[in-house]
């Protein structure tokens, strides 16, 4: 009954089909949501004829063991598809003909085995949103990502569970930082820098200097692998006002760290502040400034060598101060 009414409400342009064999999809169709049932949708792709019409599709009931097969000639089937959704599935790759979805505008690949998405992908001029939400198992993200105008949002959010805490992800693409109409970069990932590397293709902390209108969150790790403090400075942390939450995260020791910390001021209007890892001395000078009245959450954790925080009593919003470090003195 509830599934009849949606679809009186939705109209004649959205469905709902349940993978239970051939489905020849109405002419005024442009919305279809799919229930897959093991195993019936292994071969989904297959029995759904008419699919060259739809502008968005919906894969829903999937799981980490549950293979989805994804055709590889899906950019020839979906020509008109703007919103592809195959998140929660065990899909592990993406063939090279995603990149001729030229009208997809949101991408969604939530929660699936995902290592590596074809180059092609940066073909696809009018994609909007890249989900990678909990795709712990991705490596890298295209190459050529900085030919992606149109790109709003990269989800890179990894919800820790008992299953997954540990993100694969170990880079970031050159010239990222191009991308300034950017408003979602839940991640960054600092790479080894070599001058003498054949990885080329992998893009600095400085990358984030001119990506001024992100939002939500941002997690900057690795920051142990910053060379020159020069770069952390260019990050211009500051000037990114709109973001609410920024964890900066060290995974190793860093003979530089206090000079790092000190040029990576966060923006004054953040509300939740994370440092993790942290090697340094001493903490930096912004660290309790009265300048952070929108601060409502502070967690420092993991600090080796620090043993004196500074006084925070300046901060009028502060209501949660989680600390995790070997001994804490002047608070």
């Amino acid at each position: 009954m509830m599934q009849d009414l949606a679809l009186h409400v939705s109209g004649e342009d959205c469905r709902c089909y349940m993978t239970e064999g051939p489905y020849n999809l109405p002419e005024k169709v442009r919305y279809l949501t799919v229930v897959s049932s093991k195993p019936a949708s292994q071969d989904m792709f297959k029995v759904i004829s008419g699919a060259e019409r739809l502008h968005t599709l919906i894969v829903v009931g999937g799981s980490e063991d549950f293979v989805l097969k994804i055709p590889n000639d899906i950019g020839k089937r979906f020509i008109r598809l703007r919103t592809l959704d195959l998140s929660n599935f065990c899909v592990s790759e993406l063939p090279k003909s995603i990149g001729k979805l030229k009208h997809l505008r949101c991408l969604q690949l939530q929660s699936t085995k995902i290592r590596r998405l074809p180059e092609s992908i940066c073909d696809l001029y009018n994609l909007q949103t890249l989900g990678l939400r909990n795709c712990y198992d991705l490596e890298e993200l295209p190459h050529k990502i900085k030919d992606l105008h149109k790109l709003r949002h990269i989800d890179l959010v990894m919800t820790c569970n008992s299953y997954h805490n540990v993100c694969s992800l170990r880079c970031m693409p050159k010239d990222i930082g191009l991308l300034t109409d950017l408003q979602t970069l839940s991640r960054f990932v600092i790479s080894q820098s070599n001058a003498l590397s054949v990885h080329t293709h992998r893009g600095g902390i400085a990358e984030l200097a001119n990506l001024n209108n992100l939002h939500g969150e941002l997690i900057i790790s690795n920051l142990h692998l910053i060379e020159a403090v020069q770069d952390a400075a260019l990050a211009n942390l500051a000037s990114k006002r709109f973001l609410q939450k920024l964890e900066l995260s060290w995974s190793n020791s860093s003979k530089e760290a206090e000079q790092i910390l000190e040029h990576l001021k966060p923006p004054t209007t953040i509300k939740e502040l994370i440092i993790s890892g942290y090697t340094g001395m001493a903490c930096p000078s912004w660290i309790g400034s009265a300048e952070y009245t929108n601060l409502v959450t502070l967690c420092l954790y993991n600090f080796k060598s620090c043993s004196v925080l500074p006084p925070l009593g300046l901060l009028p919003l502060l209501e949660n101060l989680h600390l995790k470090v070997p001994l804490v003195s002047n608070l």
